[in-house]
């Protein structure tokens, strides 16, 4: 991408982000101390951004760490971090997307409940099925670089970079959406997952007592005294990163309420060898 290019859509990212946390140029301008026109003139590339405006309006805003990070790429600035290799990938990522994978190779442990088998944990014919059948198919080219994502975000768990405990429903042993070959392999990547030391895998039976989840919540919890827990919660259409206290403490019950209904560790490998056996 052009040095051009890259200043025209740095000014859009700034405007959206602005825009994003209900400001006005005018109420943006005032927290960093700028004259509105001076905003309104880098938001529509009629001034050169440069890496000091980039930090003002970063430091106004609030800005994560992930969103910094992505200025710095569009600006062309060196960050020194050399395991930030989704940069690459920038032109299909959404922010709140990077800002996910960011917190992932940040994350001390990752608690995750699912009706579908979470990106994580994907063998490559799963997630190519769930990627091409959600409700924002991507173009053939973006898909293919959306695979390798996440691929590439799956070496946390497969590295032993964090501990993944995984609560997933019965029903993700059955449902065969992606094609019989596709689903035993991933019934076989499953089991691989569960052996690692660093991954806890429990299955939810269908018949379980109280034990109605729809959706997946992945709660990230960082390195300790390194920030607070986000959860991420999936739903048909959408997704959100989340860090209310309060929800945070909600979602943490109802993981919790969940996985009393899963089998043993034991126990769920069982139930995945027999389905794997039968398919």
């Amino acid at each position: 991408m052009r040095p051009a290019a890259n200043q025209k859509k740095l000014g859009e990212e700034l405007r959206r982000l602005r825009v994003e946390r209900g400001l006005t140029v005018e109420a943006a301008s005032t927290r960093v101390g700028w004259d509105k026109s001076k905003l309104s003139r880098l938001e529509t590339n009629k001034t050169l951004i440069g890496k000091q405006h980039v930090d003002a309006l970063a430091e106004a805003l609030g800005l994560t760490s992930a969103m910094r990070l992505r200025l710095d790429r569009l600006l062309g600035v060196e960050t020194g971090e050399s395991g930030i290799w989704w940069g690459r990938y920038q032109d299909v990522l959404s922010p709140q997307y990077e800002e996910l994978i960011l917190l992932e190779s940040q994350a001390a442990s990752i608690e995750v409940a699912a009706m579908l088998i979470p990106g994580l944990m994907q063998a490559p014919g799963y997630a190519q099925a769930t990627l091409l059948q959600s409700a924002f198919v991507p173009d053939p080219e973006d898909a293919e670089m959306l695979l390798d994502v996440r691929r590439q975000r799956q070496q946390v768990v497969t590295a032993g970079a964090v501990s993944l405990l995984a609560t997933l429903s019965e029903s993700v042993l059955l449902n065969a959406f992606c094609g019989r070959v596709a689903l035993q392999r991933q019934l076989q990547y499953l089991l691989d997952l569960g052996q690692l030391p660093n991954v806890s895998l429990r299955i939810v039976p269908y018949d379980a007592p109280g034990a109605a989840f729809t959706g997946t919540v992945t709660l990230l919890d960082p390195q300790p005294d390194a920030g607070a827990t986000v959860a991420y919660v999936e739903y048909e259409g959408g997704s959100q990163l989340l860090s209310d206290p309060r929800t945070i403490k909600r979602y943490r019950r109802n993981l919790a309420y969940f996985g009393q209904a899963a089998c043993s560790e034991a126990e769920s490998r069982r139930m995945i060898s027999e389905r794997l056996e039968d398919s």
